[in-house]
């Protein structure tokens, strides 16, 4: 019986080959994996939770295949989490020209037309939460699984991006347009 002899040309061959492997599965899966995301969610909870703020005003953007305020940038003041004042403005007036394009204020009667309550912070963190409950330490998406993308303040905790996207990745992946959704914190402030 031969013995196989491992040298240094053989190892180099090996790790091209399972290289380009893992590249035509991606290509062809879509394959993403998020390491540690119930880890950094729970981190940044914590954070939030040990330095929140009683009364805060932030901005939100939604954007993304979703009901009304989708679309729209909110802005909030909140005390505890009650929201207290709203204001709306579309988002592509606030994209082409954010210094002018004012928030029109949101009658507190309205406030559950808008879900402005769905966007407090600590909503935010209750959604997220519901979402996220069964991700797994290492997760790992295939063409047709959901990716979540989230990011956190390092110094408050709070969540400044998520976004829940279906869309189907890679070559083999299915597509769709309408298959996304997100918001993102466009402004934080904390007022007491």
């Amino acid at each position: 019986m031969r013995k196989l002899l491992l040298t240094p040309k053989r190892i180099i061959l090996g790790i091209v080959a399972v290289a380009i492997t893992i590249f035509f599965v991606w290509l062809l899966f879509g394959v993403a994996v998020d390491l540690f995301l119930p880890q950094r969610f729970a981190a940044a909870r914590q954070t939030w939770e040990s330095q929140r703020p009683d009364h805060y005003r932030l901005r939100v953007r939604v954007y993304g295949f979703c009901p009304p305020p989708c679309g729209s940038e909110l802005q909030l003041t909140i005390d505890g989490d009650t929201v207290t004042e709203a204001g709306q403005r579309a988002t592509f007036l606030a994209a082409s020209d954010p210094q002018n394009a004012p928030f029109e204020s949101i009658a507190a009667a309205d406030f559950a037309q808008y879900r402005v309550a769905d966007y407090t912070m600590d909503a935010l963190f209750k959604d997220a939460a519901k979402t996220l409950a069964n991700v797994p330490p290492i997760y790992v998406a295939w063409s047709a699984d959901p990716i979540y993308d989230i990011d956190f303040d390092s110094q408050q905790g709070y969540i400044t991006h998520f976004l829940i996207s279906n869309c189907g990745r890679g070559l083999l992946g299915p597509a769709i347009g309408d298959c996304n959704w997100g918001y993102r914190l466009m402004g934080f402030e904390a007022l007491s």
